[in-house]
This record gives C-alpha cells, structure tokens and sequence, in this order.
C-alpha cells in the first residue's frame, strides 16, 4: 500500500507540473476569437449534434473544426481543447443520465438522451484526432 501511494504522489506531482509547463506555453484555454475553450465547447454543443450515429460528414466536420478553431491551435492547444471535450461531455453525460433515472424512478415518463453526448464527443474526438494524426502527432 506504501508503494502505491508514492507512486501516486509522484505521478500526480508530475501531472502538476506538466500542468504549469503546458499552461505557460499555450494562451490560456482562450480561442483566438478570444473566447475560451469551455465557451467554444458549449456553442459547439448548440450548433452540432451528430446527424447519424458513428458517421461524421463532412458538413459536421467543417462545423466542429470551425466552432473550436482546429486548424488555429498549436499541438499544445490542441490536445487540451480536446481533454477538455472529454471532461466537459462526460459530464453533461453524467447529468444527462442521472436526470433520466431520477425521473424513471419518480415515475415520469422521460426519454434517456445521455447517449447523445457521448455520440457528440466520439464524433468530436474524431475529428480532433484526425488533425492530430494529419499533423503527426500521436493519437
């Protein structure tokens, strides 16, 4: 159990400071339309919602690179925007999901839209990576 817990200290206090390294190299979570990651993510979540599960046009695409500045973003940029995605989807999913059991279980009749979210963040991250991998990046 000792083991662990310096292998966690030590992984964390990693993370810290890969986190203070990388923050000191991008802008600051701020889009170059000066709004920041997590306001391009929530008008990205009103303009897109994936027409066709597990398929991503190239109309969808065009959106989410153009929401999110893809093509504007150094490597850095790049790979936090799409953490971020990750984290920010995940938790409307959460939400998503317990709002339709609490309903369930208080026997109103809802409709669990929580899938949606992950569909949108699958399609995201798709696209998100595809840029990576364009730019040779490890996926």
């Amino acid at each position: 159990m000792p083991f662990l817990f310096f292998f966690y200290f030590a992984v964390s206090k990693f993370a810290f400071l890969s986190v203070i390294k990388v923050e000191s190299q991008n802008n600051g979570g701020m889009t170059h339309d000066n709004k920041t990651d997590f306001h391009a993510i929530q008008e990205l979540r009103e303009k897109y919602t994936p027409k066709m599960r597990g398929i991503v046009s190239g109309e969808e695409a065009k959106t989410i690179y153009e929401v999110l500045e893809i093509d504007k973003r150094n490597n850095i940029e790049l790979q936090n925007i799409r953490d971020m995605v990750v984290m920010i989807y995940g938790q409307w999913f959460d939400k998503s999901r317990d709002q339709y059991l609490e309903d369930k279980k208080k026997g109103v009749q809802a409709v669990d839209k929580s899938a949606e979210y992950l569909d949108a963040m699958s399609a995201i991250i798709c696209v998100i990576d595809y840029e990576k991998f364009k730019r040779g990046m490890g996926v």
